[in-house]
């Protein structure tokens, strides 16, 4: 064999090996995706039927036409007790809660996802409403979680965090994020809770948060005013007997204190 040819030949497998490196690999269908992450999905429609959370508790996407939906949205957000802490913290009219609900109503249009879901008890009440809503262009996303009186304190609260842990890591997978930005994966989870919302802290600290984090994590990614405007203090608290050092940040948008906790995609 002329050792031109065999050059020729080499450089040829040399080439095709890196083309076929750099080539990108296909991807799992949607509802295969889905059920490795225990999302039940309807190819009908190609949307997520609903989250299971076990033990029978389940979370369903926002859905503004269902009756228990609408009863729900009316009573959380009407009674000043049940949104301390949430929004602006002031009881909402019948007509704004199902405005709430009609805007957490679940879209999937050209990648754009608005998560906003319903927690179900084992019985079929629908207590809960959570989900996760991603900053423009960045790689954080912002948790929410509220539920009836009755039903705090039962473990529901963990198993939503660890349904939307896994929805967002659907989202990376499938390629799209809540914006429809492929660029802008969500990588972090953010919530924000009152200092003296000490059962908020235990469910977010038993279910992966920490809210030891440099200043500056928090402040590029959510492009946050300028460091001389953000004023981040360290204080600890004592959570079932042990000591918790929490990050409290204010700013001129937010005068009202708030702790930050971040949690990692994927770690538990």
């Amino acid at each position: 064999m002329p050792m031109n040819y065999l050059k020729a030949t080499l450089l040829s497998l040399i080439l095709l090996g890196c083309a076929t490196l750099d080539a990108p690999q296909s991807s799992d269908s949607l509802p295969n995706l889905a059920q490795r992450y225990n999302i039940q999905w309807d190819s009908q429609s190609n949307r997520p039927h609903s989250i299971p959370g076990g033990d029978g508790f389940i979370l369903k996407p926002c859905d503004a036409s269902d009756e228990s939906q609408q009863n729900l949205f009316i009573y959380l957000y009407t009674l000043p007790k049940s949104i301390k802490g949430y929004l602006d913290g002031k009881p909402k009219s019948t007509p704004e809660a199902l405005h709430i609900l009609i805007n957490q109503s679940y879209r999937w249009e050209d990648g754009n996802f608005l998560s906003g879901f319903v927690g179900y008890a084992p019985d079929g009440t629908a207590f809960m409403h959570c989900g996760i809503g991603q900053f423009p262009n960045k790689h954080m996303a912002e948790l929410f979680l509220i539920e009836l009186p009755g039903f705090r304190n039962q473990g529901y609260g963990k198993k939503a965090m660890a349904a939307l842990d896994r929805w967002a890591t659907f989202l990376n997978k499938a390629g799209t994020t809540l914006n429809g930005d492929r660029k802008s994966e969500i990588r972090t989870l953010i919530a924000r809770v009152s200092p003296d919302n000490i059962p908020a802290m235990k469910l977010l600290i038993s279910s992966g948060f920490k809210s030891e984090f440099k200043s500056n994590q928090f402040k590029d990614e959510l492009n946050e005013p300028p460091p001389d405007h953000v004023k981040f203090t360290q204080q600890q608290i004592i959570i079932d007997g042990k000591s918790h050092k929490i990050t409290v940040m204010t700013t001129p948008r937010r005068p009202e204190p708030k702790v930050i906790f971040l949690k990692r995609i994927g770690e538990n």
